[in-house]
């Protein structure tokens, strides 16, 4: 979405481009690291998926070999950017698919009733930094859970969440943009047990540089937000940061990292 089309969508709902949240304006700079993020968590995406707390789309269009997609948030003005950014997306001849394969909806994840998606019979739900954000992500990981235990499908059932790790880097930053928490692999594992007990759990940390960033501004600098020219820097070192950090986290399991993925799977 250009710059223009969006101060008119902002302008229309009587926000400003100021009222965009910084992780996500800054992610949607990010493009490099975007497809560092999506391959990451590819191998275990289904067909059939929800994305809670979808923003502005930075990481919604590249799920679209799905078959159907359900993007939500709670933030009406949010929504709108949404709606126009997958209005743009260009066709992708390998997509599975199309506009009418696609809703954009409103929801309170933590308050809302998701019965209603059980219909759908969904077999992903995804989240990318959303469950720091809420107060109690306990229960909405358990919501999510019987979201899709109560569908019809008989395959393989997924929960995908993507949070900030390590509590011991929590600085002016995770305050200013709203954190609650950060997580450790271990407390990130035994939520993930709690609500899943037969799941397959999957949980690993990714981007070294990205925590020494954001230990270094957030808690040593106490700055409020990371500087564009910051992002730009990672965003080009990126292709060559990434092969070598998938390596330290993949086969060396290295205990630290900027983000946890946690993924449980069950049949």
């Amino acid at each position: 979405m250009t710059n223009s089309a969006t101060s008119e969508l902002l302008t229309q709902s009587g926000t400003s481009e100021l009222d965009i949240p910084f992780e996500l304006k800054s992610l949607s700079l990010a493009v490099n690291y975007q497809k560092w993020v999506y391959r990451t968590i590819s191998p275990y995406i289904g067909n059939r998926i929800i994305e809670i707390g979808a923003g502005i789309g930075n990481m919604s269009r590249w799920l679209q070999a799905a078959e159907r997609l359900i993007f939500t948030e709670t933030e009406p003005y949010l929504l709108e950017i949404l709606k126009s950014n997958v209005e743009k997306w260009n066709p992708n001849p390998e997509s599975k698919v199309h506009g009418q394969n696609i809703d954009i909806r409103r929801l309170d994840v933590l308050n809302d009733d998701l019965s209603i998606y059980q219909s759908e019979n969904l077999d992903t739900v995804i989240s990318f930094n959303v469950l720091e954000h809420i107060e109690d992500d306990l229960h909405v990981l358990k919501k999510l859970r019987e979201l899709l235990s109560g569908g019809q499908h008989s395959g393989t059932k997924r929960i995908i969440t993507f949070v900030p790790g390590h509590n011991w880097a929590y600085g002016t930053m995770d305050k200013s943009f709203g954190h609650f928490r950060r997580y450790s692999a271990t407390s990130l594992r035994r939520m993930c047990r709690h609500v899943a007990p037969e799941a397959r759990i999957t949980v690993r940390y990714m981007n070294l540089v990205g925590l020494l960033g954001w230990y270094f501004s957030g808690k040593i600098l106490r700055r409020k937000s990371i500087g564009v020219g910051s992002i730009a820097i990672f965003e080009k070192l990126c292709p060559f940061l990434s092969p070598i950090d998938d390596f330290l986290h993949k086969k060396l399991k290295l205990p630290f990292g900027q983000s946890l993925l946690a993924v449980m799977e069950w049949d």
